[in-house]
């Protein structure tokens, strides 16, 4: 802190650039332009062309009149893809307090860490710088080297998160070091939302920042929290104009009670792009982005559709070899069922024929031979045709007749039955189709024995 503690401004805390200033030093996620070295040394990173940029700002305070000017140049790196180098100066002076100088030497490059399941470059930088700070006679001056550090990582669409780390320097009077925390979110390309997070030994500050483009993002205007200078709590208010390949921007604080209190100041910048395409080559290259943006939307689109088609077939097939499976063993639960059906009935033949025994073969006596000495008389020939028998009478009023099938029963033996006459044993068939098997009644069914048809 300067020679007037409680009045005069922390130098620390005061950077260049009115595009910073207008959205209120939310700039550590956002690092864009030559003046993203002082802010984030990452920011710089994978540059498409060099630029050269400088500022000029004066703010009154009460202790005395406070100037700024800086000029910075950051080029591309030819022989390290997504590296760039450079160089700045920033310079402040208050009236009656002191002066602080700064001369760095930059270094930022890209690296792509798939590794670390990054999709997407992570930005590192760094500046080397030589810093001379002189506050009043009696301190004298001090000269002193130092370093910065930042990263930067977009960690989702539009989404930027960075970090930097800046006046690691030995003690030089003024505040030092500070940690800055900072997040940025671009919404549809028109609106820029950062914050940033400043730690520094006793003294934690939060500064928010908005960005708006109109016409291609030709015309942007700004609004944040300004940075405090001389205890002076104030606004920020900014506009800029790309008029590539040049860029100019401008920024204002006032306080937020009181307007005519003596505090608040502008601050304004220019950047010049190196071989960046005029300005009025943004509008078909904004149309040109969109549509590329479109097609690369068609793509992801079709490639889910042919996605979703392999998985539809996939599962067509899946479905085809189920349907097979399912019809084998359908086929084979049948064949199970009618081995099932074939042992029931030869168990039920087995447990019939065990308990109805079949009575033991009798052999047919012998006729009684004659005494010897006694000659048989013989008998009488007889004729071999035998007789007819008669025809028994059958009682057709109780008919029909339910009979269960046994082992052993076939229709002719039915027949023979019921009726006394074998050859009628179609009646029955014809009256049981479905309860004859290979010419055969099946055991344990129940057949309609109908009325004789014929005598």
């Amino acid at each position: 802190m300067c020679a007037s503690a409680a009045d005069a401004a922390i130098f620390s805390d005061l950077l260049p650039g009115a595009r910073p200033m207008g959205m209120g030093m939310a700039y550590t996620a956002v690092a864009e332009g030559a003046d993203a070295m002082f802010y984030n040394p990452a920011g710089t990173a994978q540059g498409d062309f060099p630029v050269l940029g400088g500022s000029f700002g004066r703010s009154p305070t009460a202790v005395g009149m406070l100037s700024m000017q800086s000029l910075a140049y950051a080029r591309p790196l030819p022989v390290l893809p997504g590296a760039t180098v450079g160089a700045g100066f920033f310079g402040v002076h208050q009236a009656n307090s002191g002066d602080k100088n700064e001369f760095l030497l930059h270094f930022s490059h890209a690296l792509r860490l798939p590794q670390f399941y990054l999709s997407r470059p992570l930005k590192v930088g760094g500046n080397f710088k030589f810093e001379h700070v002189a506050k009043d006679a009696a301190s004298g001056h001090r000269l002193t080297v130092g370093l910065d550090g930042g990263a930067l990582l977009e960690v989702a669409k539009d989404l930027t998160a960075g970090i930097s780390v800046l006046d690691l320097t030995p003690d030089v009077g003024v505040p030092q070091p500070s940690l800055n925390l900072g997040t940025a979110y671009r919404w549809h390309r028109r609106f820029l939302f950062s914050g940033d997070l400043r730690v520094r030994r006793n003294l934690t500050q939060f500064f928010p920042g908005v960005e708006a483009g109109f016409f291609q993002n030709l015309l942007k205007v700004r609004l944040g929290k300004g940075m405090p200078v001389d205890g002076a709590g104030l606004l920020a208010l900014g506009a800029g104009v790309n008029f590539s390949p040049v860029i100019l921007d401008f920024a204002m604080t006032m306080p937020f009670q009181g307007i005519h209190r003596q505090a608040g100041g502008a601050q304004v910048s220019l950047q010049y792009r190196f071989g960046a395409p005029d300005f009025y080559g943004l509008y078909p290259g904004e149309a040109s982005r969109e549509s590329e943006d479109l097609k690369s939307k068609i793509i992801e689109l079709d490639k889910q559709r042919q996605d979703l088609q392999a998985q539809v077939t996939a599962a067509a097939t899946d479905k085809t070899s189920l349907d097979s499976q399912v019809e084998a063993e359908e086929a084979r639960l049948s064949e199970i069922r009618s081995q099932l059906r074939q042992a029931e009935i030869e168990l039920e033949k087995k447990n019939y024929e065990a308990g109805h025994p079949r009575p033991p073969a009798v052999e047919p006596a012998r006729a009684a031979e004659p005494p010897p000495g006694r000659p048989s008389s013989p008998e009488p020939a007889r004729s071999k045709r035998p007789k007819a028998a008669a025809p028994k009478h059958v009682e057709t009023s109780r008919f029909p007749v339910a009979h269960v099938v046994q082992a052993g029963d076939t229709l002719r033996k039915l027949s023979e039955r019921y009726y006394g006459d074998p050859s009628q044993w179609e009646s029955i068939y014809e009256a049981n189709p479905d309860k004859i098997e290979r010419g055969l009644p099946v055991e344990g069914t129940t057949l309609t024995i109908p009325k004789p048809g014929r005598r």
